[in-house]
């Protein structure tokens, strides 16, 4: 993370990130009292704290468990009734933010 920043100092305006390095990058940017906006993924309880610290300035929420409906319905639909899915299937996201994070529990 610190090499990133010391690539391109100076030239971030705002940072999303999708992977598991939320926790060091926020970590980061709190330790070295960086101010810069910051869209994360996933509500971790790790987020909603960096959230209310003020580090994280939203996160994109994603229904797992409804992810996880749709895709065993559509598999039940193809080995019960030999239905094939559909080639895309879309689910729902929503975004997180400070004031309405207490929905993401």
């Amino acid at each position: 993370v610190p090499e990133i920043f010391q690539e391109h100092s100076g030239k971030i305006d705002g940072i999303y990130i999708t992977s598991g390095l939320s926790a060091p990058l926020c970590r980061y940017l709190e330790k070295n009292a960086l101010d810069i906006p910051f869209v994360a993924f996933d509500t971790y309880e790790v987020i909603k704290s960096y959230m209310q610290k003020g580090v994280v300035s939203a996160a994109i929420a994603q229904n797992v468990a409804g992810q996880m409906e749709t895709a065993f319905e559509e598999l039940v639909r193809y080995l019960i009734m030999g239905k094939k899915p559909p080639t895309t299937l879309y689910t729902d996201v929503q975004i997180a933010l400070k004031g309405n994070m207490h929905q993401f529990d």
